[in-house]
């Protein structure tokens, strides 16, 4: 190889790592794959997480070659370096480790992500420090908002399912959820304005003028009033600075201003936005915590542990024991809520007072250096630094006022350490140049440094290569899981596990193993001792998982129920006086950590009325519902306690309490009302409740069963055949229907021949029909 061929080699060497971030900037943005329960989320922050470490190794690799690199004087890096040492400390002492220092990988609160984003920022003001760089940082971004924009149009407007896994709603979109679409589009809009406004005629500015008009039309397709707003605040801010810059009125009359006032209108007349959005049948309903409840979540988690906090990632936990109480008698009330109404709100609650203080001071710091950089002489002053500065901002304040993503919080992270290299090459902040092999011995120290780096990296990278493959198998086990196919849902589980132990897994896991243990208990054929044995080995292995998810995260109250419920499936079979014990402990610690839930009481309520303790699971039913007043489930209990008691007027009213909290489509609590008024012969009032249920589902056949012979008993024997017959349609190898449409074409009773010698059908130990499709 010639000296020539080889400089330029390492030339191209030198630049990998800048390359590399640029295709991570143009790609991620419309990256996903049908892999993993979160196709989308997960599959996009693992792909940052491998692109930009790799980008990072390169730069490493090639300061090991040049052995210099000029680093700026600013003091967020050292405030982003105490946040990492907050972060660490605080998920140490966490009160779920499992969760605080790396989730499943997609969350943006964890320790592990937020060291991720520390790298960002560090690479990108190390590596994006000219303006030609910055262009092709920006250019990438502009490109990928115009194929967001392409992609988006086809799932929106025309309806064409280009990715099955992101399901076909209109707002299903590959960046993630439809209101971060809008988010990342009024960037790109607000971006791309900067460019074109100062830029002089050129292909670039007209690219800049067509990026802006089709990141508008995104916006305008999310339509969200909370981007609206802060985009119109940003523009007023913005058009203001070129007026104080220009000192002429003309000035103003530009691209932001004509853009402020399309903004300005679909804030005033909000009709305008509902109207497109309904006209291409656009619909999307976010639900998040409010201010205040997120505030009292907050507030609850310092007062408990003031300095370091709750941990990182674990705001859902605080949330099961805070949540105001009016959330537990909304329909949202089983809503697993990860985050507050913002990213760094929830930040606070994870680390504490010293966490929440250090990102004040680095949020003051950024805004400070942004400030010192807009009113310099114009001469030092780049519109790049601008952009960049901007964009950062605008990202900043979405994680305060809302629960951004990973990819956004990346996108912030990104532009502010670009901002803090523009700055530094701009001469703003003061930058210092390191050479590292000028002495012997600092050379020594300084590659054993730099290739530990390296060797760091590429270790990260293998345990996130780990992680991703034991989400990729958790997909296909949860998929295989929901096809009925079990073994080959285990045989992914375990594979999971191996690579990468998560409670969640474990949960799913157990379901499996409860399966299995099911499958015993049924089985025929197979000797006593021989069933014993089975029994035994997969009860012992249902148990062994439902306790592993406990060791992992103890701090998940699902974790507890999850084994309680292992427990409770065998409490029938009297094996022993300490599985019900041992499964009433398991829901009480549950209850510990979500005590503003009632489902804890109510599953002690059937571990004890499957003990045949009938008092004592009304009391736990009463305490259920004195959290929740309209918890339907305990409703229905107690009238079939009533019921089994031969309470029949307490069980009716205890079921039309139930009927009348639940949701019109709960109907098994509507066939259980028809159910006992058909025993109470209150023929009038069953036929309604049935009529309901067959509303609900039309396919309900045991709901058809009984209006039929309702229908019968009222003198209308044609509207009770139409019933039998959906019922043979639907279970066509049912002989008793095919008799009781012989008795009703003969002009006999339905049950001529069936009832007697056979007991009433309300009265058997089984529904008379085995329903195909509920």
């Amino acid at each position: 190889m010639t000296s020539d061929l080889k400089e330029n080699f390492l030339n191209i060497w030198d630049r990998l790592g800048e390359w590399v971030l640029y295709a991570a900037l143009l790609i991620l943005p419309v990256f996903s794959l049908p892999y993993t329960i979160f196709p989308v989320e997960l599959n996009k922050s693992y792909l940052t997480f491998f692109l930009i470490i790799l980008s990072g190794i390169l730069y490493l690799s090639s300061i090991l070659r040049t052995g210099e690199f000029s680093l700026s004087k600013n003091l967020l890096y050292p405030l982003i370096l105490l946040l990492v040492v907050i972060f660490a400390t605080s998920s140490f002492f966490s009160m779920s480790s499992h969760v605080s220092w790396t989730g499943l990988g997609y969350e943006p609160g964890s320790f592990n992500s937020f060291v991720f984003f520390a790298l960002v920022l560090f690479l990108a003001s190390l590596l994006i420090n000219e303006e030609a760089k910055s262009i092709k940082v920006f250019i990438a971004v502009f490109s990928s908002i115009a194929i967001l924009f392409v992609l988006q149009v086809f799932q929106s407007i025309f309806n064409v399912e280009l990715f099955s896994w992101i399901g076909s709603a209109p707002t299903a979109s590959v960046i993630g959820s439809w209101n971060e679409l809008g988010i990342f589009s009024s960037l790109v809009l607000l971006m791309s304005l900067i460019f074109f406004d100062f830029l002089p005629s050129s292909g670039l500015k007209v690219f800049a003028g067509v990026v802006g008009a089709l990141a508008f039309f995104l916006t305008a397709f999310v339509n969200f009033m909370l981007i609206w707003w802060v985009l119109g605040v940003f523009l007023i801010i913005f058009i203001a600075y070129l007026y104080s810059r220009t000192r002429s009125r003309s000035g103003i009359f530009r691209a932001p201003l004509l853009f402020l006032l399309l903004v300005i209108l679909f804030i005033v007349v909000r009709p305008l936005g509902f109207y497109i959005v309904n006209s291409l049948g656009i619909s999307f309903i976010e639900v998040k915590p409010s201010w205040s409840a997120t505030l009292q979540i907050v507030w609850s988690a310092v007062k408990e542990n003031p300095v370091l906090g709750s941990g990182p990632n674990t705001f859902v936990y605080d949330w099961f024991k805070y949540r105001p109480h009016d959330v537990v008698n909304s329909p949202l009330w089983q809503v697993r809520f990860n985050t507050g109404v913002g990213f760094l709100p929830t930040l606070i609650q994870g680390v504490g007072i010293s966490g929440g203080l250090l990102l004040i001071a680095f949020l003051l710091f950024f805004i400070w250096y942004g400030f010192k950089s807009l009113v310099v002489e114009p001469s030092k002053i780049s519109f790049l630094l601008i952009a960049s500065f901007v964009g950062a901002l605008y990202l900043w304040v979405f994680a305060v006022i809302y629960p951004v993503g990973f990819f956004l919080m990346f996108m912030a992270f990104l532009f502010t350490g670009m901002f803090l290299g523009l700055a530094t090459a701009s001469g703003i902040i003061d930058s210092i140049k390191i050479s590292l092999f000028e002495r012997t011995g600092q050379s020594f120290i300084s590659a054993l440094v730099l290739i530990f780096l390296m060797v760091l990296g590429l270790s990260w990278l293998y345990v996130l290569g780990k992680n991703y493959y034991g989400a990729y198998r958790y997909g296909i086990a949860v998929e295989a899981l929901s096809r009925g196919n079990y073994d080959r849902s285990a045989d992914n589980l375990e594979r999971a596990i191996k690579y990468s132990p998560k409670d969640r897994y474990y949960r799913t896991f157990t379901d499996i193993k409860l399966i299995k243990v099911q499958e015993i208990v049924v089985m025929s054929g197979v000797p006593n001792d021989e069933r014993a044995i089975q029994f035994r080995d997969r009860m012992g292995a249902a148990v062994e998982v439902a306790q592993k998810a406990i060791d992992l995260n103890p701090a998940d109250p699902f974790n507890w129920s999850n084994k309680g419920r292992v427990y409770e499936a065998i409490v029938p079979l009297r094996i022993s006086d300490s599985v019900p014990a041992i499964s009433k402990f398991d829901y009480e610690e549950s209850f510990k950590r979500f005590p503003t839930s009632p489902e804890a009481y109510f599953a002690i309520a059937r571990v004890e009325l499957a003990q045949g303790k009938i008092n004592e699971s009304r009391e736990f039913l009463k305490k259920a519902i004195a959290i929740k007043k309209d918890f339907a489930p305990a409703y229905f209990l107690t009238a079939q306690i009533e019921a089994q008691s031969g309470n029949l007027d307490g069980a009716i009213r205890s079921t039309e309490i139930a009927a009348a909290l639940s949701s019109e489509k709960d109907i098994g609590v509507l066939f259980q009302l028809g159910l006992l008024y058909y025993q109470a012969q209150r023929l009038d009032e069953a036929r309604a409740a049935f009529e309901q249920a067959i509303k609900a589902n039309r396919n309900y056949a045991n709901a058809r069963y009984f209006l039929g012979l309702i229908y019968y008993m009222q003198g209308n024997p044609d509207a009770s055949r139409e019933q039998f017959k959906k019922i043979a349609e639907l279970n066509p190898n049912n002989g008793e229907v095919r008799l009781i449409l012989a008795n009703l074409s003969q002009g006999k009773p339905p049950l001529d021949g069936i009832s007697p010698p056979g007991p009433q059908p309300e009265k058997r130990k089984n529904l008379p029909i085995e329903e195909s499709s509920q």
